[in-house]
């Protein structure tokens, strides 16, 4: 297995320090019609972190593009709508 250069990008687990929602993968981008452009951080994956997934941040312009801009700025706002909503959910626990 070749391993991919992560230097300068943020480290997450899934363990004890998950990623934002807002951090995508490449191939849940692609679902969404969206293509990763520059990577923002890492998961690390596997039981003795074996590989790391690059994530990328869709609410950077520099991190993802999509073909028609109004799929990138609903899938901004839906994003920004659940991370504003979990912030709420959160006040309340």
């Amino acid at each position: 297995m070749v391993k991919k250069n992560t230097e300068g990008l943020k480290k997450y687990h899934w363990k004890n320090n998950r990623p934002p929602k807002n951090l995508l993968t490449a191939s849940y981008l692609k679902e969404l019609g969206l293509k990763a452009v520059k990577p923002v951080g890492v998961i690390q994956v596997g039981i003795s972190q074996l590989y790391n997934v690059r994530l990328y941040d869709i609410n950077r312009v520099d991190s993802v593009e999509a073909e028609k801009g109004t799929i990138l700025e609903e899938a901004r706002l839906i994003s920004n709508y659940i991370i504003d909503l979990q912030d709420y959910i959160n006040q309340w626990d």
